[in-house]
């Protein structure tokens, strides 16, 4: 059996549901079709070490690029080492987007699921306190959004040349390239394309209530939960982030965009904006 050799890492919201679906068109390449494993975040799971992971890829095709896609592991701090323990320095691919345009779109996810308070500022106000709890999940907002720290946690344990990094808004204007670069950087033929770019995962709301939303929530059973969930959303237009509250996370982020933009070797301004 072929064992896994690439990872999307993250970053959560960021359109990495939409770019693990993409790579399926690809012959040579294979993916679980559970997206979000945790394996490597999950408090006991990685102990498993090597034959626990290859169980969640049992049945799929011999590839010359097996992985998965846990938008979660380029937050977790822990997550680089047990990757390296377990599998060795993998290729890694981050999708990465606006912090504050991020942080936003976090939140009206998590306002879906009933985790967090019923305003964006009141969450941002929040998150320390949450963070404290070790409440990530939906509580982490703009914590999640540092990210040149994550990917030199991630340069420190497999180096510079196994990380490969994308911008969320590339992958809206410019699928096709986005595509074939990351088909490249997994030692692929970069031609193949799907028949379509579907965008995946986009913004939504429940028809339930509160109570019954978080009734789901309680569930166990994940593939349970999660198909009750699709059962009972319908696409919305979110309204927009108040102009005082994007004045002030814009300048949070100065710095660390400008870090971030370093880096990458890539100019970010737009981002400052």
């Amino acid at each position: 059996m072929t064992d896994p050799n690439f990872l999307i890492v993250g970053a959560q919201k960021s359109g990495t549901t939409s770019l693990a679906r993409w790579l399926r068109c690809h012959p040579d390449l294979a993916m679980p079709e559970m997206k979000e494993l945790h394996y490597f975040s999950h408090p006991v799971r990685h102990q498993g070490g090597l034959e626990g992971y290859r169980r969640y890829f049992a049945g799929l095709p011999e590839v010359a690029a097996l992985g998965e896609a846990t938008p979660e592991y380029l937050y977790r701090t822990e997550v680089p080492r047990r990757i390296v323990d377990v599998l060795g320095p993998v290729r890694c691919i981050a999708v990465l987007r606006n912090p504050v345009d991020r942080a936003y779109s976090s939140w009206l996810h998590g306002l879906r699921l009933g985790q967090v308070p019923p305003t964006f500022e009141e969450a941002l106000d929040d998150e320390d306190r949450r963070l404290a709890l070790e409440q990530w999940g939906w509580g982490a907002l703009a914590d999640r959004g540092y990210y040149a720290r994550q990917l030199r946690r991630y340069e420190k344990h497999m180096g510079r040349d196994r990380i490969h990094v994308e911008l969320f808004d590339d992958l809206r204007s410019e699928p096709e390239a986005v595509l074939a670069r990351v088909f490249t950087f997994l030692g692929l033929d970069p031609s193949p394309q799907p028949r379509s770019f579907k965008a995946y995962n986009v913004a939504s709301r429940s028809v339930l209530p509160g109570v019954m939303q978080r009734r789901i929530q309680r569930i166990k059973d994940r593939r349970v939960r999660q198909w009750l969930r699709k059962r009972t959303m319908r696409p919305y237009t979110p309204p927009p982030m108040h102009p005082d509250t994007r004045t002030r996370l814009l300048e949070q982020f100065r710095e660390p965009n400008r870090q971030l933009a370093e880096w990458l070797g890539r100019d970010l301004s737009a981002w400052d904006r």
